[in-house]
């Protein structure tokens, strides 16, 4: 889903969802690269800003 700003937001519900999630980008991307921005811990809640690289020769990349 894309936010207000234009950028892509992913809402993922539940650890297996996260796994998954992840486990299918490293099937399609076998050299993806990630780095974490910031991690922000709300009463129950864990937001995740990070960059995603699927090629590590181009800087194009997928937030998250």
């Amino acid at each position: 889903m894309f936010g207000e700003d234009g950028n892509f937001i992913l809402c993922v519900d539940g650890i297996e969802a996260l796994f998954e999630n992840r486990a299918e980008h490293l099937k399609r991307y076998l050299e993806v690269r990630n780095k974490i921005q910031y991690l922000a811990e709300t009463d129950n809640r864990l937001i995740m800003h990070d960059k995603v690289w699927l090629t590590p020769d181009k800087l194009e990349r997928s937030l998250s």
